[in-house]
């Protein structure tokens, strides 16, 4: 997004690091650039022109919304408070919208907020998923309109296909995880649910080698998936369960890491409280308070920071005698 209209460091990657740092050197960070496709290059000229972006305020008219969500408009991009608020107790309000998506004009849901995702478990959010809007992740607005305006020239496309595409991962605009899972699929957060009650049920961690090695391979990714949903519950149960709190996945990222780099400060504090290790380096050597730097995450610095000090206060290196 464009933050600053005269300085020449004018664009902000607000939920995603830089691809590149621009020094005596370019400074490449490969592990975030996408694979390069398999398939012939191909460029898509074709735009879809009636689309629109609106802004929530409060006080905003359902007589304005109506007027901007009329034909021939085609999509439009809605940025909300928050993590998706809208005016849920104004029930006209909503009404525009319902009239809106029974039009078969594709809504979707964004944030004002240079950093964070849409997020429909809340009231709010919920309120506008049942009048047909769709979340837009942690898509910007720019992003959501570029893509909306995209999308919606492909010749024949129902108003569901649109709507699907848009919750879709296509060219590296949107974080899946952050979208929500498209209508009849598994999606991330239930399959870890799933998992971690079938260990449960299963009497927790198994003596048997074959099982052992199992939950060593699948408690990890279940606890990084629950600090990615900022689902505590989970992330308590799956420590009852005899889960290592500080396992890494694949990557040598523990939950903590994942939590760091959502933003959450919630999650973040609760693992610490439960002995999240401050120190944990992952494969590329970076610790939870590097990703904090690196990603503006200035409160959850502090919070590492204050931890990271604790920690050496109660536990100080050992020395040997001489």
């Amino acid at each position: 997004r464009k933050v600053d209209a005269r300085g020449l460091d004018a664009f902000e990657s607000g939920n995603y690091p830089p691809l590149a740092r621009v020094g005596i050197d370019i400074e490449m960070d490969w592990q975030h650039v996408r694979a390069v496709p398999a398939g012939p290059f191909r460029v898509r000229t074709a735009m879809e022109p009636h689309v629109s972006a609106v802004r929530l305020f409060p006080g905003i008219s359902p007589q304005t919304l109506r007027n901007v969500l009329s034909e021939p408009l085609r999509g439009a991009v809605l940025e909300t408070y928050g993590v998706g608020n809208a005016p849920d107790n104004r029930p006209e309000f909503l009404d525009v919208l319902r009239e809106a998506n029974e039009a078969e004009i594709v809504i979707v849901a964004t944030t004002q907020c240079q950093r964070g995702q849409v997020r429909t478990r809340y009231a709010a959010g919920q309120a506008l998923a049942e009048a047909g809007v769709i979340s837009g992740g942690d898509m910007t607005p720019e992003a959501a309109l570029t893509k909306l305006s995209y999308v919606l020239a492909h010749g024949g496309i129902t108003t569901e296909q649109a709507k699907r595409l848009m919750r879709t991962n296509l060219r590296g605009e949107l974080n899946v995880p952050h979208a929500e899972a498209p209508p009849g699929t598994l999606g991330e957060a239930d399959f870890f649910r799933a998992v971690s009650e079938a260990f449960r049920k299963m009497g927790g961690m198994s003596a048997g080698n074959e099982m052992s090695d199992l939950e060593s391979r699948i408690f990890p990714l279940l606890f990084c998936t629950a600090a990615k949903f900022g689902d505590c519950e989970q992330l308590q149960r799956l420590m009852e369960q005899g889960g290592e709190l500080n396992a890494p996945d694949y990557d040598g990222r523990t939950s903590l890491h994942i939590a760091v780099c959502e933003g959450d400060g919630d999650t973040v504090a609760f693992l610490l409280q439960r002995g999240a290790d401050v120190h944990a380096t992952d494969r590329w050597g970076h610790t939870p308070l590097d990703d904090a730097t690196r990603l503006g995450h200035d409160a959850l610095v502090e919070m590492l920071r204050e931890y990271a000090s604790r920690s050496r206060r109660l536990h100080p290196p050992r020395t040997h005698p001489s």
